[in-house]
């Protein structure tokens, strides 16, 4: 181990007012990443950041596809070989509740659904792809019971 220096993707302000570019590190000094800090900062997410808004992975910032991680560029897991082992794990129990919750729904279509092909197949509602619109598909959800045990 030697000393060495970490560039910086922007400056930063020392305690002394000196700007920097670069992060000197010296040889067996420890480095805190906060990466816990990067999902919610608000010059990555935008002022909005530290609120619950599914919608906003409609349409990510330009500055998140910057971001290292496993996952959807978010350091949740860390990245790289030291990714966190119950990474997979996290994935799975999420897909294992996402089945138990549909499961228990019954989904019907609100509107003539039809093949629409373009480059690639993929349903349509018939209106929309008369009119040139996007893709959507619209539902009717309800509760369905068919095993009342199995449902949450």
């Amino acid at each position: 181990m030697v000393d060495d220096e970490i560039p910086l993707s922007e400056s930063m302000v020392m305690r002394d007012g000196r700007v920097e570019n670069v992060l000197r590190v010296k040889q067996g000094q420890w480095i805190h990443l906060p990466l816990e800090a990067v999902n919610i900062d608000k010059t990555i997410w935008g002022d909005d950041a530290w609120e619950f808004k599914p919608e906003r992975w409609e349409a990510l910032p330009k500055e998140v596809s910057r971001l290292p991680g496993a996952y959807s560029h978010m350091l949740s897991f860390s990245a790289g070989p030291r990714v966190c082992i119950g990474m997979r794990f996290a994935h799975m129990e999420m897909k294992i509740v996402l089945h138990q919750l549909i499961s228990c729904l019954k989904f019907k279509p609100k509107a003539r659904i039809i093949k629409g092909t373009l480059t690639f197949s993929k349903p349509y509602v018939e209106e929309d792809w008369k009119n040139g619109r996007p893709s959507s598909l619209p539902l009717d959800v309800s509760r369905y019971l068919p095993d009342e045990a199995a449902c949450i």
